[in-house]
């Protein structure tokens, strides 16, 4: 698996497509994905399809990919698990079992 951390503004390489991180949200987060001939603008809603560990990181998963990012530090890690095709449509959002939480 490879773990890429990413701050707001910072794109990364995947295949063919550059993701970009355009903004994190406290239940949400926008990303950028361009290809060859297109660009889209996705916004995920984190408030069901979220795990959140106890540092406030959220995951959440796309097509198999998962994705977590740091609320409170305001950067994305991405773990791709499957870098060679990757299509990211809103409604293509696997549901992960949520976890409760404990404020400290």
């Amino acid at each position: 698996m490879l773990v890429l951390t990413r701050k707001i503004g910072e794109s990364i390489h995947i295949g063919d497509y550059i993701m970009e991180l355009l903004e994190v949200q406290r239940d949400s987060v926008k990303i950028s994905l361009t290809g060859k001939f297109s660009q889209q603008i996705i916004s995920l809603s984190l408030r069901q399809e979220v795990i959140i560990d106890k540092d406030k990181t959220i995951s959440f998963f796309v097509n198999r990919i998962c994705y977590s990012c740091n609320l409170r530090l305001g950067y994305a890690q991405f773990c791709i698990k499957a870098p060679r095709s990757i299509r990211i449509m809103r409604s293509e959002l696997l549901i992960a079992p949520r976890q409760n939480i404990k404020e400290p």
